[in-house]
C-alpha cells in the first residue's frame, strides 16, 4: 500500500508502481519493506519511515536505486510511468549481461558468484516481463458490465413501458389499460401498485420529470 493510499487520497498509476517496488524489495530482501505487529504500525512506517537498505555485495547498485526510486513516498519523486521503470530495468539487465568475465581458478566462492549473476539475470528478465504486462493491463479495455442479479418490484405480470422515472422512493412508468396507457407507480422497495388519482398523477408525474431533468 502506497502512502497516498494509506491517507485515502486520490490514486493514480504511480500508486501501482510503488506497490511493484515493494514486490521487488521483498523478492530481493526476503521480507516486506514495511512491517509491524499491527496495521497502525505498518501504516506509520509506510508514511514516515524508509525501509532498511538493500545495499549488499551480491545486489547491483543500480537495482537498489531502482527499488528506492519506486518506493519514494512523494509521487512526484517516484517513477512517473511504467515505461520509465522498464527502461531502467532493461538497461540494468544489459549492463549485467555485458560485464566481462575474468578467468580465475574454480572455487566455491567463484561458483557462488556465478550463480548469483545467473539468478539476477533471470530475475531481471522476469521483472521486465512484469513491467510489460503491467503496461498492457493498464491499456486493456474494461470488460462490459454484466447483470448478476435483479429484484422484481411488481408481481402482476403486466407489461411496463417507458419513460421510467423516479423521485427516489417511487418508480413511475406506463402500463396498458382498457383505454390505452396509464401512469402507474410502485415503491422502489417493491409491492403492489396503488391506484393514482388524476390530481396525484399530475403532481407526481411533474415531480418525477423535474427530478429526471435535474439528474
Amino acid at each position: 500500500m502506497s502512502p497516498e493510499q494509506a491517507r485515502a487520497e486520490e490514486l493514480d498509476f504511480r500508486t501501482d508502481l510503488f506497490s511493484f517496488g515493494a514486490v521487488l524489495y521483498e523478492m530481493a530482501a526476503g521480507r516486506p519493506p514495511f512491517s509491524g505487529k499491527s496495521s497502525a504500525v505498518i501504516f506509520e512506517a509506510i508514511l514516515n519511515k524508509n525501509p532498511p537498505s538493500l545495499q549488499r555485495p551480491d545486489l547491483p547498485e543500480k537495482f537498489v536505486e531502482i527499488v528506492d526510486k519506486a518506493l519514494e513516498k512523494e509521487r512526484d519523486m517516484r517513477y512517473q510511468s511504467a515505461a520509465e521503470m522498464r527502461a531502467d530495468l532493461k538497461r540494468l539487465r544489459r549492463q549485467t549481461a555485458s560485464q566481462p568475465s575474468v578467468a580465475v581458478p574454480r572455487s566455491g566462492a567463484t561458483e557462488a558468484h556465478r550463480w548469483l549473476q545467473l539468478r539476477w539475470l533471470a530475475l531481471l528478465g522476469v521483472l521486465v516481463s512484469g513491467i510489460v504486462a503491467l503496461g498492457f493491463w493498464f491499456l486493456a479495455p474494461l470488460p462490459a458490465p454484466k447483470v448478476l442479479n435483479y429484484t422484481p418490484l411488481t408481481h402482476d405480470r403486466g407489461r411496463k413501458y417507458p419513460p421510467l422515472v423516479t423521485d427516489g422512493s417511487r418508480l413511475y412508468f406506463m402500463t396498458p389499460n382498457k383505454t390505452g396507457l396509464a401512469i402507474a407507480e410502485v415503491s422502489t422497495s417493491g409491492g403492489k401498485r396503488p391506484p393514482l388519482t388524476r390530481t396525484s398523477m399530475t403532481f407526481n408525474w411533474m415531480t418525477c420529470h423535474q427530478v429526471a431533468r435535474s439528474c
